[in-house]
């Protein structure tokens, strides 16, 4: 398996304590993040757009041990810094990366995957939704995306990111909470279905402090 722990210069990291559930975050590098958003953003302003939100993701995230997938030094070290586990990875595709991560958890014993993306605005909602969720999917404001997942982490066949991802996920997880007797809950969170794919994202109200924060020289 390609994905392997790493220990930054930050400090150590973390060791997974027993738990039901890991929240799982693919990150890529700071400097090809948020190509989408080229129209609204110079390079330089993506690139502190995506440290911004990645930083608030992984505080949100404080409460629930938590794993960065990655390929590049700056994000493993932001994940040290924050009290998350890098697992550095060759692998390439966000379906991949996550089913990769997945079942390196399982094998160390992790019953149930949270999977959050690096790009939310408003993520502070993250801790409260890993409470006592069998399985559960938060769509994106068009209820198209996912922007996060609930799942069992031997479960990796369910996870089929991209356009569309929702609709796929739902007809995935609906099927396995019939067939494992699971509670499944879609979760319409007005926060956590914002995401920052588009220009037209930078302009929603709820966004505009995360952008200024990370872009301060908009254009």
């Amino acid at each position: 398996m390609s994905t392997q722990p790493r220990r930054g210069d930050a400090g150590p990291i973390r060791h997974l304590p027993d738990t039901d559930l890991v929240a799982v975050v693919p990150i890529k590098s700071f400097t090809r993040a948020k190509g989408r958003l080229r129209p609204a953003l110079s390079a330089d302003d993506r690139e502190r757009l995506a440290v911004a939100t990645a930083t608030g993701v992984l505080q949100a995230l404080r409460g629930v041990p938590t794993v960065v997938v990655c390929d590049d030094e700056a994000v493993a070290d932001l994940a040290v810094h924050c009290g998350c586990e890098p697992m550095m990875t060759m692998t390439r595709g966000l379906n991949a990366v996550v089913a990769e991560a997945m079942e390196h958890l399982h094998h160390r014993g992790v019953a149930r995957v949270m999977v959050a993306h690096a790009d939310l605005p408003r993520p502070e909602a993250l801790t409260t939704i890993a409470t006592d969720r069998q399985l559960a999917i938060v769509p994106d404001h068009r209820l198209d995306g996912t922007n996060v997942l609930i799942l069992p982490s031997d479960e990796a066949r369910c996870v089929t990111y991209g356009p569309g991802s929702f609709r796929r996920h739902l007809r995935a997880l609906t099927a396995l909470a019939r067939d494992r007797h699971l509670r499944l809950d879609v979760l319409r969170d007005h926060q956590l279905g914002l995401d920052l794919d588009h220009p037209s994202d930078l302009s929603h109200p709820v966004t505009s402090t995360t952008r200024h924060q990370g872009a301060p020289h908009d254009r």
